[in-house]
């Protein structure tokens, strides 16, 4: 019972995960697609580069919205299934998992011929909402290597693969959130390779520079 309760979580976390926000936004506000536009990359850093504030503020909106009703739907399905298998954190779990498989939505979207974001807010708003402690804690790191390297980037991938494992780890102290949380730093670092590359090589756009 609780493996086909968590297929069909996983599957409506990726379905809700998959509906992104900058592309809905680019398209029927502004007629035209994100991922032709800046970096390419259907974002809210690409957003708010391309259409501004009311861009990025409209993405924001719609994907922590998505985020959170596929969490909120794993917390009440199959935290308590979880719970009573581990006998710990398993509502915890749920979220964690139910974020994850959003995640992949977002930087793999059905809806989109898979050709999405990069996962960096649907990961924080997973964190966030799994504790607030953590969430809170990852963004901060993420704001300081942003406001002292004006990397976007750089921030993500420190932030999602160092910062939320770690609190994690701190704070929550189980080890199947643990490996969820590096799974999820992971598919942010994957998604960033390129970035990665730019930065090396100091051809990475920096936060704030004109276009």
């Amino acid at each position: 019972m609780l493996v086909f309760s968590l297929v069909i979580v996983a599957a409506a976390a990726y379905l809700l995960g998959a509906v992104n926000g900058a592309i809905i936004l680019s398209q029927t506000l502004y007629k035209q697609d994100i991922r032709q536009l800046g970096s390419g990359n259907a974002g809210l850093t690409n957003m708010y580069r391309v259409f501004g504030l009311s861009g990025a503020v409209g993405t924001f909106v719609i994907d922590t919205l998505k985020t959170a009703a596929a969490i909120i739907l794993a917390h009440y399905w199959v935290g308590a299934q979880i719970e009573n298998l581990i006998g710990t954190d398993g509502y915890v779990i749920a979220r964690f998992f139910a974020g994850f498989f959003a995640m992949i939505g977002h930087v793999m979207p059905i809806w989109y011929k898979f050709r999405g974001g990069k996962g960096v807010l649907v990961c924080g708003i997973t964190a966030f909402m799994i504790q607030p402690l953590v969430g809170a804690l990852a963004w901060i790191v993420f704001i300081l290597v942003v406001a002292a390297s004006r990397y976007v980037s750089l921030g993500s991938v420190i932030a999602g693969i160092i910062a939320f494992p770690l609190w994690t780890y701190i704070f929550i102290h189980n080890q199947t959130a643990t490996i969820l949380a590096i799974a999820c730093g992971i598919l942010i670092v994957c998604m960033h390779i390129p970035n990665i590359n730019r930065i090396i090589h100091g051809k990475e756009a920096k936060f704030g520079a004109k276009k």
